[in-house]
């Protein structure tokens, strides 16, 4: 009951930095659904029926769980009243209909989130007389749903259960041709078995669509699913068999989302399309034509049908869908990351099909991938990795290969579906460079399609996946390094994106094409990333459409100059989702749990990784933690090298290079430290392994007996606490009431201070540690 007490207190803190905070982050503070799972129901249940106006609706998952009904149902059902907004509960397991107090769940019969609990707040709902404000549906597990499949159109109805005249939604959409189901979800379709060429799955297992038909029958949206690719025998085996090589893993049913939201508020544009979603389980970026065969090679056995499975699925349309060739049909092919390449690549076949439709692709993060800026290889090929890149080299694996006069391999058989002109630029009888058009840097202006290109220049993909650099370095001297070599594939997005700019199609298209590309360090593109305010998802709306509210959009490559180290990094102000922060998150919390373990105080290297292997519990619920955990053995093992790399200093201050000065600061206006801090010191308890101190009561011992040393001369404070051999130490030390020194509070773990409320918590700069929590008297 207790630490409901604090969470409802935190929440109520939430609530107050959210009204505080919306306009800046251009939210609405007077319209809000409160949400929450499982627990997190447990911690927002209070606030969602405080009966505050902007409160619109409340939709959780998993609410109340099972232990929290031990302190009675009045608790969970007084809070509701006849004020509480409407509600929607969404269980993952399954009750018989009635829902009764004795359900036994499915799938799992000892599930704590038991939908009777939901069951419970119906009820009450129902004696309110609000039985009409309040849905529960469970089983979404049995169904293969997501747990927020139902929220859009939750959200929309409570915008249009207000006064039409006075409702947020714009009039040009209240008439929209939008799909009224309130659960339209798409549906799973396999491919008949007779299907000739394609029709497979790598490993054989048929392939298929998901499919929602719209409202609009001239309107379509084709969107291809990513998730890498595979050209080698591990990887191709790794794949086959999962659900990135078969169907056998594919939900019957799902929600579209992006351009395939059958929400007219999230996608006014295309919510009455007929939506198909294109699952992804060749490994080949959906434009492979290679047929299973008793060949010799590795790869024979395999099914790269992408291109062909393509092809397959709009004779399916065409057949069953209603999708004609025809003036007035209207084709957006779209997809991310691997299917976004595929988007790029299947237009041009999409038009000759349908000859007289108009089609459009919108690419998201399958920009595969930039050329070399001069200087590096040559612009035919991608960017050097990272290693060659560190070393001051120049080069890659692709390239490596080519020159060491390894012939190219056409594993998925995709030449024959590249761009003509492409090939014909780059075949002749001197030169067989027909590999060149799988970049879509290279092939891009032979390319006929219109196309509207939406990628980060930062795409973490190409930086960490196929660039090769380390995500989680520890040493400083490597983070400018890393630094460097981010700037450098950015500028080679850009110069590659210049292409779109200067019109360098070589072929006649519709009209222009568009880019987005935001300075975002990320992989895929969300929606919620803008450039000027505004998102992807409506300017390419408005130039598929070619409306022209929104022409100055259509070509946005966001500059917002350097740093103050002059490098140009990304900048979008989505700070968490685009920026790259040094150290990584990982080496951070790594860092900071191994130092609370006392594992960087251990005699030698050795000894630390022997430490933090035998605290390894404790290192995992400090949050260092990664999947897979080779990572996280690399970091403690470079977190412990380099801790006693250097003698003079300890080697983790450089992560703070100013935080010397910021300390004096500190220092000099505290009133327990009055004299000036003199680095160089002696302090008669900075050799820790001394077995006591030089003089009675110069030393004692906190909590995780490591000595504090109290010197009285020159430094005039009752207690302090030093875990590293110098003398600097904690900067804001606790004084408990008994006068006496314990532990340093660094961490929300201390229960005893965060009881006895005797310390508070603060962000400060230290030069042997960096910027760390610390304890303050309260």
């Amino acid at each position: 009951e207790k630490h409901m007490l604090v969470a409802w207190s935190d929440f109520e803190l939430l609530w107050e930095w959210f009204q505080t905070n919306a306009e800046k982050y251009n939210l609405d503070p007077d319209s809000a659904i409160i949400g929450g799972r499982s627990r997190g129901t447990i911690a927002s249940w209070m606030m969602a029926h405080s009966q505050k106006s902007a409160i619109r609706g409340i939709y959780m998952y998993n609410a109340l769980p099972k232990g929290v009904w031990k302190a009675g149902d009045a608790l969970w059902v007084e809070p509701v009243t006849s004020g509480s907004p409407p509600a929607y509960l969404t269980y993952g397991p399954e009750c018989p209909k009635p829902i009764a107090q004795n359900c036994t769940p499915s799938p799992d019969p000892k599930d704590i989130h038991n939908p009777r609990h939901g069951q419970t707040i119906v009820d009450r709902y129902t004696e309110l007389g609000m039985a009409a404000m309040i849905t529960l549906k469970d089983g979404l597990k049995n169904a293969g749903e997501g747990i927020f499949d139902m929220f859009p159109s939750f959200a929309e109805s409570l915008l249009f259960s207000k006064n039409p005249a006075t409702s947020p939604v714009p009039s040009e959409f209240r008439n929209s041709k939008s799909p009224t189901k309130a659960d339209n979800l798409m549906k799973f379709v396999l491919l008949p078995v007779s299907t000739s060429p394609g029709g497979r799955c790598m490993d054989g297992s048929q392939a298929g669509y998901h499919i929602r038909d719209g409202t609009d029958s001239d309107l379509f949206i084709i969107d291809f699913r990513g998730g890498g690719a595979c050209t080698d025998p591990a990887t191709c085996l790794i794949r086959n068999g999962t659900k990135l090589g078969s169907s056998s893993f594919e939900k019957e049913r799902i929600r579209g989302f992006n351009h395939m939201s059958d929400s007219c508020l999230v996608n006014p544009d295309f919510c009455g399309a007929t939506a198909v979603y294109i699952p992804y389980c060749t490994s080949d970026s959906h434009r492979g034509t290679a047929e299973a065969t008793d060949g010799p090679e590795w790869h024979d056995q395999y099914y790269f049908d992408g291109h062909l499975n393509f092809r397959a699925i709009v004779e399916k349309l065409i057949e069953e869908r209603g999708l004609k060739n025809s003036a007035d049909t209207k084709v957006l092919l779209a997809g991310s990351s691997a299917g976004g390449v595929g988007a790029f690549f299947n237009g041009d076949w999409l038009q000759k099909r349908l000859s007289l439709a108009s089609v459009k692709a919108a690419p998201r993060a399958g920009w595969m991938t930039p050329g070399a800026l001069p200087g590096d290889l040559p612009a035919l090929f991608r960017p050097s990795n990272y290693a060659n890149f560190s070393a001051g080299t120049h080069g890659n694996d692709e390239y490596l290969l080519l020159q060491s006069g390894v012939p190219p391999v056409d594993l998925w058989k995709m030449r024959d579906e590249m761009p003509a002109r492409c090939l014909d630029h780059f075949v002749n009888d001197t030169h067989d460079l027909w590999w060149a058009c799988w970049s879509v840097h290279n092939a891009y202006k032979y390319i006929e399609t219109p196309l509207f290109n939406i990628h980060n220049q930062f795409d973490t993909n190409i930086i960490y996946s196929q660039g090769e650099m380390p995500k989680d370095a520890v040493a400083p001297a490597e983070w400018h390094t890393n630094k460097r070599y981010i700037e450098m594939l950015g500028k080679a997005h850009r110069r590659s994106f210049q292409q779109i700019l200067d019109d360098a199609p070589v072929v006649t298209k519709l009209h222009p094409d568009g880019v987005f590309a935001s300075s975002c360090a990320t992989h895929g593109n969300s929606v919620g990333i803008e450039i000027d305010g505004t998102n992807w998802l409506e300017i390419v709306g408005d130039w598929f459409f070619q409306r022209g509210r929104l022409t100055e959009h259509y070509r946005q490559v966001e500059d917002c100059g350097t740093d103050p180290d002059g490098l140009a990094l990304p900048c979008n102000a989505d700070e968490d989702r685009c920026r790259i922060s040094f150290p990584s998150p990982l080496v951070e919390a790594c860092k900071e749990a191994i130092d609370d373990t006392g594992c960087l105080n251990e005699k030698n290297e050795q000894k630390c990784l022997q430490c933090a292997q035998k605290n390894s519990k404790q290192l995992k619920d400090g949050g260092c933690t990664s999947t897979p955990m080779s990572i996280v053995q690399t970091v403690v093992k470079d977190i412990c090298k380099l801790n006693y790399k250097v003698t003079a200093a300890p080697s983790l201050s450089s992560s703070k290079p100013s935080s010397t000065p910021s300390l004096s600061r500190s220092l000099s206006s505290s009133p327990s430290l009055s004299h000036s801090f003199v680095p160089s010191l002696k302090d008669p308890c900075v050799d820790l392994r001394k077995g006591k101190c030089n003089k009675k009561n110069e030393c004692v011992y906190g909590k995780k007996q490591v000595k504090v040393c109290l010197e009285k001369e020159r430094w005039e404070h009752d207690c302090s606490q030093y875990t590293k051999k110098n003398p600097c130490g904690e900067i804001d030390v606790c004084k408990f009431k008994n006068g006496k020194c314990s532990h340093r509070c660094a961490g929300l773990k201390k229960l005893k201070c965060e009881e006895e409320r005797f310390c508070m918590y603060r962000k400060v700069p230290n030069p042997c540690l960096g910027c760390q929590l610390a304890a303050k008297c309260g």
